[in-house]
């Protein structure tokens, strides 16, 4: 059974080695992206089963990507979440 596929998009490198870890681990595999265009061309040209949405990224923001996502795929799921404290 193949694994599923999941976009990471994280700008931190901390944050992005320990959420690669953590689903690796868990049987998934893994691409990253470290700024809000190179996640949306990775989710042009590439199949995902969930994407992983940092809110806050260079270039484009989560809320960005998934806009420009939704143009073309309605369907793959989308998570944000954000290491920013209030």
């Amino acid at each position: 059974m193949p694994r599923k596929r999941v976009l990471c998009t994280e700008d931190d490198p901390d944050s992005r080695d320990m959420l690669v870890l953590l689903l690796s681990n868990n049987g998934f595999e893994v691409l990253c992206a470290t700024n809000g265009n190179d996640a949306l061309e990775l989710a042009k040209t590439e199949h995902f089963d969930l994407l992983l949405l940092d809110n806050w990224m260079p270039e484009l923001s989560g809320v960005e990507v998934t806009r420009a996502v939704r143009e073309f795929n309605t369907t793959t799921p989308i998570v944000f979440y954000s290491g920013a404290a209030f």
